[in-house]
């Protein structure tokens, strides 16, 4: 079947379904599913050899202003990353909505092995939008109206997409600003996958979002070994990674061995818990031996609240490398670093009952960027931070390593520095406990020299005398 750049509508103001089956071939520009206010629309695409190619404008509406869903299963593949070089041309928008005018449900089902949903351009997870023909020129969405939007990939199936938020919320020329979006994710089971890749149709980093405004939430959940990826491969940076929290409220739960988030990149890749502004509310919890790996994390950042836990044995956080130094866009080219609780925002991370936290230069050179592996707890104006270890096998690591083969005096890889209470505002504080046999343990390897010292720094209160207000506490066997 071949629609060319047309659209294939399923379910408008009335029950349709669609199937495309074992061996089926299928083109078109748009895939609409449950729309017109009170439609409810299927599509299943299944069995080896399906495919369904998605290549024209607003390629994925899944749930628009209806009840919609998309389950692609047991081999088969929806290809919604075809014909880039379209997404240049005037009027065209490469993009995906699950979920979108409010009012709305939305489904996407990836399941089993070989099964596969791929999508370039912008991937929005809940969007609650309203038009009327008076404020944009037609109707869509309900005004008040509550957007839900869920996405399961399971059994070994796998999502591709490109700069994807999960929990939009509102929108739109008539938008009263009482609606709402709520977005949920589950990624389970070995061989499970979502991939984030930069984003082709602009050439912009790879970057997931997670609780995208006030009126927007997500969750998304990892377990019993899928994986969740954020890859800046090919990305122009300057920064690639998952904001969880950021403008809204958003969580990630990462659970079970084998289960795993990554963000990677040649560049810069983070993570943020609870950033942005006020509203930006974010928790990451990693759990039960599952782990997780970044280059930099902020845990509470620019006003909003953020919290981390990283709890039982096996469980493991790492923030290992060196990033690339870009000049005027805060990338400085620094090794792997924690702040918790920065420029105004509320940071709490829990390393608990055997987990792991490791930071370190991973033995890489990072001389270009002249900084230390490290953390800081409560840094920067109103930044209010705290951390604590607790019990046996738990410890944070901050390693730094030194270079072999330097000549004599030649400058090394600086040594680790933590803060607690960091840095010149009065108003950074900064709090941690170790208790019932949590450890910290600061490795410095680099060599010193007598130009340069090369310290292993823990420094708690302000520094060389400058504010900010610091407690360490540490107590029991």
């Amino acid at each position: 079947l071949d629609l060319g750049p047309n659209r294939l509508f399923v379910g408008g103001n009335a029950l349709g379904s669609f199937a495309a089956l074992a061996g089926a071939q299928m083109s078109v520009g748009q895939l609409v599913a449950g729309f017109g206010g009170s439609g409810t629309g299927s599509i299943n695409v299944t069995g080896a050899g399906a495919l369904v190619q998605v290549g024209g404008s607003g390629r994925l509406d899944i749930g628009s202003w209806g009840t919609g869903s998309l389950n692609v299963s047991a081999g088969g593949v929806v290809d919604a990353a075809v014909n880039l070089a379209d997404c240049a041309n005037p009027g065209v928008f490469c993009g995906n909505n699950i979920g979108n005018g409010a009012g709305s449900t939305a489904n996407l089902l990836v399941t089993g092995a070989g099964s596969e949903v791929r999508a370039l351009g912008f991937f929005g997870v809940g969007f609650a939008q309203v038009n009327t023909v008076a404020n944009g020129g037609f109707d869509f969405g309900t005004p008040g109206g509550s957007t839900t939007a869920d996405i399961k990939v399971l059994a070994g199936g796998s999502l591709r997409t490109a700069n994807t938020t999960i929990g939009m919320g509102l929108g739109g020329a008539a938008a009263t600003g009482t609606e709402s979006a709520f977005a949920t994710v589950l990624i389970d089971g070995p061989g499970s996958q979502w991939v984030v890749g930069r984003n082709k149709a602009n050439n912009s980093a790879a970057l997931m979002g997670i609780g995208g405004s006030a009126s927007g939430s997500g969750a998304v959940t990892v377990s019993n070994g899928g994986l969740l990826r954020i890859d800046g491969s090919g990305s122009a940076g300057p920064f690639d990674g998952l904001n969880i929290g950021s403008n809204g409220a958003g969580s990630l739960t990462v659970s079970g061995v084998g289960s795993r988030v990554e963000t990677v990149s040649a560049l810069n890749p983070f993570i943020n818990v609870g950033a942005n502004n006020s509203a930006g509310n974010g928790s990451f919890q990693i759990l039960a031996g599952a782990t997780a790996q970044s280059l930099y994390m902020s845990v509470g950042r620019n006003g909003g609240f953020g919290s981390l836990v990283v709890d039982g044995a096996g469980s493991q956080l790492s923030l290992t490398g060196v990033g690339v130094a870009i000049p005027n866009v805060g990338a400085n080219g620094t090794p792997g670093f924690l702040s918790i609780g920065r420029n105004g925002g509320t940071g709490q991370v829990t390393v608990s009952n055997g987990g792991h936290l490791l930071i370190t230069d991973g033995g890489l050179d990072d001389r270009a960027g002249n900084g230390s592996p490290g953390l800081l707890v409560g840094r920067d104006a109103g930044g209010i931070g705290f951390l604590t270890i607790t019990g046996p096998g738990s410890i944070i690591q901050v390693n730094a390593s030194g270079l072999f083969g330097l000549a004599q005096g030649e400058a090394d890889n600086l040594n680790p520095f933590v803060g607690i209470g960091y840095d010149n505002p009065a108003t950074a504080q900064g709090t941690l406990v170790i208790q019932a046999g949590g450890k910290l343990i600061m490795t410095g390897n680099a060599v010193s020299t007598v130009a340069n010292g090369r310290a292993t720094v823990l420094a708690v209160g302000g520094r060389s005398g400058a504010a900010g207000s610091g407690t360490a506490t540490v107590t029991g066997a």
